[in-house]
C-alpha cells in the first residue's frame, strides 16, 4: 500500500506544471531545486496591507503532496499580522534590541499547513548573514532558529 501511495505521489509530482497559479497572489515560476524536489518562486510579491515585498517559495518533494495553493493564498492575505508576530517573537526570544530590523522575508510552503519565514536581512549584532528562521503551523508560531550556528556544520 505504501509503495502505491508513493508511486501515485510521484506521478502527481511529475505532472505538476512549470508555472503554478495561486489565486489572488500570482504566477509562480519553477526554479532549480535539489534532486527529488521541485520549487516554484514569486519574487517581489507585496502582500496586502503591507509596504514590504517578500519572496514566496512553493516546494514539493516527490514523496509529498504539492502545496495547497488556497492555504498559501490565505496565509499571504494574513501576512501583515503573521509577519508582525514573527518579528516581535524573534526580538523577544533572542533578546534583541527593540529597534532591530528583520527584513528580506522569504516564505516557503510545502505540503500541509507547516511553513517557514526566513528573515534574510537582520541588523542585530551576533546574527549571521543566514538570518533567522521562523516556523509556523498554520497561524501558530512553533519554532525560532537563529541560523548563526548553521555555519559551523
Amino acid at each position: 500500500m505504501e509503495n502505491e501511495v508513493a508511486r501515485r505521489l510521484g506521478e502527481m509530482f511529475a505532472d505538476m506544471p512549470a508555472e503554478l497559479v495561486v489565486p489572488r497572489v500570482g504566477t509562480f515560476a519553477e526554479v532549480p531545486a535539489p534532486d527529488d524536489f521541485r520549487c516554484w518562486t514569486i519574487s517581489g510579491y507585496r502582500p496586502t496591507e503591507t509596504d514590504e515585498t517578500v519572496t514566496v517559495n512553493l516546494m514539493a518533494a516527490s514523496s509529498e503532496l504539492p502545496p495547497d495553493v488556497y492555504f498559501v493564498a490565505r496565509t499571504l492575505r494574513r501576512w501583515a499580522g503573521l509577519g508582525a508576530l514573527a518579528r516581535s517573537t524573534v526580538v523577544d526570544r533572542l533578546a534583541l534590541p527593540s529597534g532591530t530590523v528583520l527584513g528580506g522575508a522569504e516564505l516557503t510552503f510545502g505540503s500541509g499547513q507547516g511553513w517557514t519565514v526566513r528573515f534574510a536581512e537582520c541588523d542585530a549584532a551576533g546574527l549571521s548573514e543566514l538570518g533567522v528562521l521562523v516556523e509556523f503551523n498554520d497561524t501558530k508560531l512553533t519554532t525560532i532558529d537563529d541560523l548563526t550556528d548553521a555555519t559551523e556544520m
